[in-house]
């Protein structure tokens, strides 16, 4: 008797797993049909925005590499196996999906990845900054970031650094060929650079006491801290408005189609779609308070209206 009492119980159980499992997978199905939906509308949307020269340029181009520095976390990570994965390779994604184009990001040390676009080796630049040297070679997008810079070094030495001009007469380490800290260092005046191949070798030097300070992006604050630790600490923060970085896309001269369709799709995303990015490779909670101005930036990009941290 308890036996076959059991055994219906057995069933029953058996019967309404399979019932809520159907259940889910009906209703996965039902979302992902929604989904599906909301991407057509959205690219088939878009594709009528283009004009019938930019549906063509996108047909007879199937491939759009773009290159990016390859220590630029968290604009991209190289994982164990190259794979690359990051802000910048989401919002390549974001690109892709909306406007069909086949956009893939490749990675290395940014003064190799420009002179490669140059070259058109590749066919233009992530994150880059509108440089006059570079219109030769190159037509602008569009911002679709904003950076500010700092002077990291050791805590000891953070203290004594009160404006920009007490910056002078020190040596102070930077990413080589990243033209607009070149132009923040002019503007400081009598420094001696110390030449690096990543920020995370600028803030090296400044560790192995080769130099005094590194130029870094703010957003390099969390990445920098899991590795140095309480050895980190940003003196002064660049934030004059002539040193905040509008970064864009650095596309080859001869494809304006391309900077059209980017900028169309720029003007496309909602700002809740930067805001998801950003919240998953620059969460606030990596950084300590003092230290969470990096989102506080990314967020204001997004023409969000952030109160500054006390």
């Amino acid at each position: 008797m308890m036996l076959s009492i059991f055994k219906r119980s057995s069933l029953l159980f058996s019967i309404l797993m399979v019932s809520i499992i159907a259940f889910a997978v009906n209703l996965s199905l039902h979302a992902a049909d929604e989904l599906t939906d909301d991407f057509e509308q959205s690219h088939t949307a878009f594709l009528n925005k283009l004009t019938p020269e930019e549906k063509a340029w996108l047909k007879a181009h199937p491939v759009i590499k773009i290159g990016i520095g390859d220590s630029w976390a968290p604009f991209v990570y190289i994982k164990n196996g190259g794979e690359l994965e990051g802000y910048d390779v989401d919002f390549a994604t974001m690109i892709n999906a909306l406007t069909g184009t086949n956009i893939q990001i490749v990675a290395g040390q940014w003064k190799d990845i420009v002179a490669q676009a140059e070259r058109r080796e590749i066919d233009g630049l992530a994150e880059s900054a509108v440089v006059e040297s570079r219109r030769e070679y190159f037509a602008f997008t569009d911002p679709y970031n904003m950076l500010k810079y700092a002077a990291a070094t050791i805590p000891e030495k953070a203290a004594a650094i009160r404006s920009m001009s007490d910056l002078k007469g020190k040596k102070i380490a930077y990413l080589k060929g990243n033209a607009w800290v070149r132009k923040i260092i002019d503007s400081i005046g009598e420094v001696q650079t110390v030449d690096a191949t990543s920020e995370e070798e600028a803030f090296r030097f400044v560790v192995q006491g080769k130099s005094d300070f590194a130029l870094v992006p703010v957003y390099q604050y969390a990445p920098l801290r899991k590795i140095y630790h309480q050895a980190l600490a940003f003196a002064y923060v660049f934030t004059q408005q002539k040193f905040v970085l509008k970064t864009v896309y650095s596309i080859r001269k001869d494809w304006p189609e391309l900077v059209s369709i980017i900028n169309k799709a720029l003007s496309a995303f909602d700002v809740s779609d930067k805001l998801a990015l950003f919240d998953k490779w620059v969460p606030m909670g990596a950084v300590s308070t003092e230290y969470a101005r990096p989102k506080l930036v990314l967020l204001q990009s997004c023409g969000h209206e952030v109160k500054p941290l006390s």
